[in-house]
């Protein structure tokens, strides 16, 4: 399945693709790789970076880490340093609530935690190579019509070539 997955993507960068969004790393089925159960997520990535740089292209590959009881970081999902040296940028999306409350406290001051606790999310830039970012906070709000991610919970932006975002999501809801 590994194989099919850099086949597909080698096909629609030759029809101009530059993006690429990959959900989920640990649904995905690895066993055509070679190691255990830990070495094949690593060479899984370092095959996405090597086909990133080879093709010029962007890889978003997102990662949905077991339940922790800590504040999750980013030792948490990509495990070895190898592995976050490789990738360009890391962020964590985190929920605010009590968990996030208490946990995050740990590691960042009281006033940043209370001033994020009125946003649903928060992102965590964890490291960004372009621009040095390591460690900030972003509270943002999720629109759930839209599925949209903002910095105002009254954000009602409407594009042009989207469809009507109320036909878009019947039977979701």
């Amino acid at each position: 399945l590994v194989f099919d997955i850099f086949s597909a993507m080698e096909d629609v960068v030759r029809e101009g693709c530059q993006f690429f969004i990959l959900d989920n790393l640990f649904a995905m089925d690895l066993d055509g790789l070679d190691g255990d159960e830990n070495a094949r997520p690593k060479a899984f990535i370092l095959a996405l970076v090597a086909f990133a740089k080879k093709h010029n292209v962007h890889i978003v590959l997102v990662a949905h880490p077991r339940k922790v009881v800590t504040f999750l970081r980013k030792e948490d999902i990509l495990g070895s340093s190898a592995l976050q040296n490789a990738v360009d940028d890391i962020f964590i999306i985190h929920r605010t609530g009590n968990d996030f409350s208490r946990r995050a406290s740990d590691f960042f001051s009281p006033a940043v935690v209370s001033s994020l606790m009125s946003f649903g999310n928060v992102i965590e830039i964890c490291k960004n190579r372009e621009f040095g970012a390591i460690e900030q906070l972003v509270g943002v709000h999720y629109d759930t019509r839209s599925r949209r991610f903002s910095d105002s919970a009254d954000d009602d932006v409407r594009y042009g070539w989207e469809e009507d975002v109320d036909q878009q999501t019947m039977g979701f809801a």
